[in-house]
């Protein structure tokens, strides 16, 4: 899986938490993100990598897929974190980063406790810098 991280353009826009609406408003942290060529750079002095999603985790009100190994995604966000300390991963809103990938958010915790009952469907993904 090779996903493109912003299409071409000088600067990318990340919202956290994806919200919308007046009541959201005060919630919703918008911050300028690095264009694509910046971010490739950083990317691009690591290795690629193959990943396994087979193991679900929980935060409160989401549900998702762990991979493994995590350590290249740490790297990753580290080096990221490194080159732009002024926007943390999450605001800096968490002291651990936590690789994953969310499956599920906003649900009742018995559609996620019934989505993470079904079992996991196993996920493989080769993570590389696209030129």
């Amino acid at each position: 899986m090779v996903a493109p991280v912003f299409e071409e353009s000088p600067i990318g826009v990340i919202r956290t938490p994806a919200s919308t609406g007046p009541a959201a408003r005060d919630r919703n942290r918008v911050a300028a993100a690095p264009g694509p060529a910046a971010i490739r750079e950083v990317i691009g002095r690591h290795r690629p990598f193959e990943a396994r999603f087979e193991r679900c985790g929980r935060f409160p009100g989401i549900l998702y897929l762990a991979p493994d190994p995590d350590a290249p995604f740490r790297r990753l966000t580290e080096a990221v974190a490194e080159r732009w300390p002024e926007t943390p991963p999450f605001g800096g809103q968490f002291d651990e980063i936590v690789p994953h990938l969310t499956i599920a958010q906003g649900q009742d915790d018995a559609v996620l406790e019934e989505a993470e009952g079904r079992g996991v469907v196993e996920a493989y993904a080769e993570v590389a810098h696209q030129r």
